[in-house]
């Protein structure tokens, strides 16, 4: 990288594109949007949304089995982010490996993810889980478990605030839900309750 000015800085060109007009786009386009109409979203958009936080992107054969690449990274591939569907037909886990939503609980649950009103208006919410059993190279070091399953969280949170955001959906991560109810609620074990992301069109005030 070179810099022809002698000083303690480096002057950044102006953004310069090319074709990848878009995903600038997107960028300028990502926000927080806490206001949510009830319509509801298709199932297509769901599967879209799924595969882009946390998808299957590819798969490669090894003599250990079959190894999945997912959309979001995490730390040694631990692949330990889970997401759980939360809509008023009932709470479902997305089974990533075979792109399929296993039904949980059925009912309207909304209501247990937290006491922020959206969470009742947006028509789905995405409960991202730590399921810290799937991060065995860290040999129970809780200092690495916690920072790691933190920064794979971000990962999938920018995923969904990606997608929304090239499709017009609104969205906002929510750290101020009931981790302990949703966690009993789900019959977690060994796994954290790290953010949700209600999903919904935009309503505008």
């Amino acid at each position: 990288m070179e810099n022809s000015q002698l000083s303690n800085y480096i002057k950044l060109p102006q953004l310069y594109w090319e074709e990848q007009t878009l995903f600038r786009e997107v960028l300028m386009k990502r926000r927080s949007i806490r206001f949510f109409q009830s319509t509801e979203i298709s199932i297509q958009e769901v599967s879209n949304i799924l595969w882009s936080a946390n998808g299957v992107s590819d798969t490669q054969e090894t003599s250990e089995g079959k190894l999945y690449f997912k959309t979001a990274p995490s730390a040694s591939n631990h692949q330990e982010i889970e997401i759980y569907v939360f809509d008023k037909n009932g709470v479902y886990f997305y089974n990533s490996e075979l792109h399929i939503l296993q039904i949980v609980k059925t009912g309207d649950n909304r209501s247990i993810l937290g006491k922020l009103p959206f969470f009742r208006k947006a028509p789905i919410s995405f409960c991202l889980v730590a399921n810290m059993n799937k991060m065995v190279r860290y040999n129970k070091d809780e200092f690495r478990i916690n920072l790691y399953s933190a920064m794979d969280t971000g990962y999938v949170s920018q995923n969904i605030y990606l997608y929304c955001a090239a499709r017009k959906l609104a969205t906002v991560a929510c750290g101020m839900i009931n981790r302990s109810e949703i966690g009993e609620f789900l019959c977690l074990q060994n796994a954290k309750v790290m953010l949700v992301h209600p999903v919904g069109f935009k309503k505008y005030m």
